[in-house]
């Protein structure tokens, strides 16, 4: 097992990788998005909802990522992230 100070360019390596990209990004000039970007393809207005279909779309998206985040939790004993977290530490 590598002592601390054998790790250390492996930590400043690894923030420089995870730092890095983030500077860059939040360093540039914002850029322009078109205006019709908002014109969404189906327009139609139904129960006073404007682009209805686009939002009851929305909606199933969300239902079908809640399903399967709920079943993967229960398939995990209900600690999808703490298994995950107690591997990553006993791997070390």
């Amino acid at each position: 097992m590598p002592s601390d100070h054998e790790s250390f360019p492996r930590h400043i390596l690894l923030a420089c990788i995870a730092t890095g990209p983030l500077v860059l990004v939040f360093t540039q000039p914002p850029f322009g998005q078109a205006l019709d970007y908002h014109h969404y393809a189906d327009q139609r207005e139904l129960p006073g909802a404007p682009n209805f279909f686009d939002v009851i779309l929305n909606l199933t998206h969300d239902l079908v990522g809640g399903h399967t985040l709920k079943h993967q939790l229960a398939a995990s004993g209900g600690g999808a992230i703490l298994l995950m977290l107690n591997n990553r530490t006993s791997l070390q």
